[in-house]
């Protein structure tokens, strides 16, 4: 039986009548999914165990005694590190949501008395187990963050019609992606939702096993359907692609993307243009609330997620008033909105900055539409774990490759004679083409040419929001910025 959140609020209320105040003695990692806690009390010595196994997820109380790996593995040491001697002081559910924090008072290797939590997320392929720092940054997980679907600092290559333009599902796992963006509004028009559901939705439709995120449909509304009309009910504009009259509220953006059954959904906003004045921004921010609101009322399918939408222009008491507003709602995860319209980079930042200070710090912070390499590093910085654009691919179709030192245009003369790799990584492109060749391609229209620019173009995200974990857990994340910066602008291309 899944354990549901009512079931784990019984469970915890156990684990805290026996081990609130107990110490941690040993901790064993028997499997890379399972920890067990040795907790000594007054009263004896328990074992908690805890589960992040997508088949049976779980935490509770255990007289079992499990047989555990010679070597400790590298997470095991670590948890021993920070962990032996802390008392488990607090143990609370995130609302009524299958996840449980632990909080510990530890005392580091320098003597100082430090706060520690390990989060417990009972959400079947989801699961995970996460040690986080009292700043509430991620230190390690039993599912590292680069490889699941709870992933911090990741970046959503898009995927607009179920599918990455010139790559298969197989390739993108392989450069190391995991998630996949897919667009509700284009899905909606073509083929449809329902032709989708019968196929099995979207993971079976695309033949894709891994998470999938959808949109609310909100931007293309805002990009592409002209003429539009607003109303509190919804948004009635033209079909794109055919002229037909269409609407779209609040709770059908929730339905569609229930029937293409994504695991990440967003709630339906509206997307404003910038510059807007204060006015109409703040009219159009209590409209979003009540819009997500009435998403939110919209039955999920079972494991799927919804997030809420801050939106309120580059006005701090606006995103502010949005983003406290929408946590008491509490989504599963929340969206920074209303960038990528027009803005420049700094109004892009403060807009960020406006935000995130007010959304919880054990959820999921996503900036839509962002896939600048600089963009990924600076809004990492303030605050956000997910990103997508479609970028990557789109550049590569126009023959535009990142490299380390800048972006580059293969088609450019220049590169006409040069048997070199495109940069100096370790993507399939690089290690088995040269500029040369893929500026044949490129200029001859060769479909190929834009699939080796596409692997290269998504791998370079991915080794940047790498480099980005990395340079988090180590602290060095604004000395990582700087060289950086000085790496990609500082030379001629």
């Amino acid at each position: 039986m899944a354990l549901d959140g009512i079931t784990l609020g019984f469970i915890k209320n156990e684990i805290s009548e026996y081990l609130l105040g107990a110490k941690v003695e040993k901790v064993y990692q028997p499997s890379k999914c399972e920890l067990v806690f040795l907790m000594r009390t007054r009263s004896g010595a328990y074992r908690l165990y805890m589960s992040a196994q997508a088949i049976s997820p779980r935490i509770h109380i255990t007289s079992q005694t499990l047989e555990n790996p010679q070597k400790p593995p590298m997470l095991c040491m670590l948890l021993r590190k920070r962990l032996v001697g802390a008392t488990l002081t607090e143990i609370n559910q995130v609302s009524l949501d299958r996840v449980l924090e632990l909080c510990f008072d530890a005392t580091n290797e320098i003597g100082d008395k430090v706060k520690l939590k390990v989060f417990i997320e009972i959400m079947a392929q989801r699961s995970n187990i996460v040690l986080v720092n009292e700043n509430g940054k991620v230190i390690d997980a039993v599912k590292r963050v680069d490889e699941t679907k709870s992933t911090y600092r990741e970046v959503l290559p898009g995927g607009t019609n179920a599918t990455v333009k010139t790559l298969s599902p197989e390739e993108l796992k392989s450069i190391g992606s995991g998630i996949i963006l897919a667009n509700t509004y284009h899905l909606w028009l073509r083929p449809g939702e329902d032709v989708v559901e019968k196929a099995g939705k979207l993971h079976k439709f695309m033949n894709y096993d891994g998470p999938i995120l959808t949109d609310s449909g909100g931007y293309q509304v805002f990009s592409l359907a002209k003429p539009k009309d607003i109303t509190e009910e919804g948004v009635k504009f033209k079909n794109h692609l055919n002229g037909d009259n269409l609407f779209l509220t609040p709770e059908k953006s929730i339905e569609i993307q229930t029937k293409l059954g994504s695991d990440i959904m967003m709630s339906f906003d509206e997307c404003v243009k910038w510059p807007s004045t204060h006015e109409y921004m703040e009219k159009s921010v209590e409209r979003t609330l009540r819009w997500a609101k009435r998403g939110k009322s919209v039955k999920l399918a079972n494991d799927q997620l919804l997030f809420g939408i801050v939106q309120g222009g580059e006005y701090p008491d606006l995103r502010k008033h949005c983003a406290e507003e929408l946590v008491k709602m509490d989504f599963d995860g929340y969206s920074v909105g209303g960038t990528s319209v027009g803005e420049d980079k700094p109004t892009m930042y403060k807009m960020v900055e406006y935000s995130t200070p007010y959304l919880p710090d054990n959820k999921l912070r996503y900036l839509m539409g962002v896939g600048d390499p600089i963009d990924l590093i600076e809004n990492s910085m303030r605050g956000i774990d997910i990103f997508d654009c479609v970028s990557p691919t789109r550049l590569a179709r126009h023959g535009h490759a990142y490299t380390k030192h800048g972006k580059i245009n293969i088609k450019n003369s220049k590169y006409k004679e040069d048997f070199t790799p495109v940069d100096d990584c370790d993507c399939y492109a690089c290690q088995n083409y040269t500029k040369a060749y893929i500026r044949h391609l490129i200029t001859a229209n060769e479909t190929f040419g834009a699939r080796l620019l596409s692997i290269h173009n998504i791998y370079f995200l991915h080794q940047i929001m790498k480099n980005i974990r990395e340079n988090i857990k180590n602290g060095t994340l604004k000395e990582y910025r700087d060289k950086f910066e000085r790496d990609y602008y500082g030379k001629e291309n």
